[in-house]
């Protein structure tokens, strides 16, 4: 999920980091996400399914899932969430029971994230 930052979402993040991995999201990494992104009935997101129901351009709704204004969370009525991913390409590279600061794979990865996301698209 993309969520917008804020310190009550840093206070959950910690109290699960052994469970989830996470970072920040680049242009790219959101680009592979909304790839796979669908609509309530299972279709693959147009630029036109997006004026339509949010009364913007596809543009203008990146940049604000990026900058956090828009959260895709409040929009499980327009979409299908979450957004499902496979197991990464090649595997896990580190121990997965370990942080990712201690050569693992859970926990804060910030800009790594985006790697990881397209081995698991």
């Amino acid at each position: 999920m993309i969520y917008p930052y804020t310190e009550s979402l840093k206070g959950m993040l910690i109290k699960v980091e052994p469970f989830i991995t996470w970072g920040e999201i680049s242009e790219d990494g959101l680009n592979a996400l909304l790839n796979r992104l669908e609509t309530c009935k299972g279709e693959k997101i147009t630029e036109e399914y997006i004026k339509t129901k949010l009364s913007m351009d596809l543009n203008t709704f990146k940049t604000k899932l990026l900058s956090g204004e828009l959260a895709l969370n409040k929009l499980d009525n327009i979409f299908r969430l979450p957004i499902r991913l496979h197991p990464p390409s090649g595997g896990f590279k580190g121990k997965v029971n370990a942080p990712y600061k201690a050569k693992g794979e859970f926990g804060y990865r910030g800009l790594e994230i985006n790697n990881l996301i397209k081995r698991m698209i």
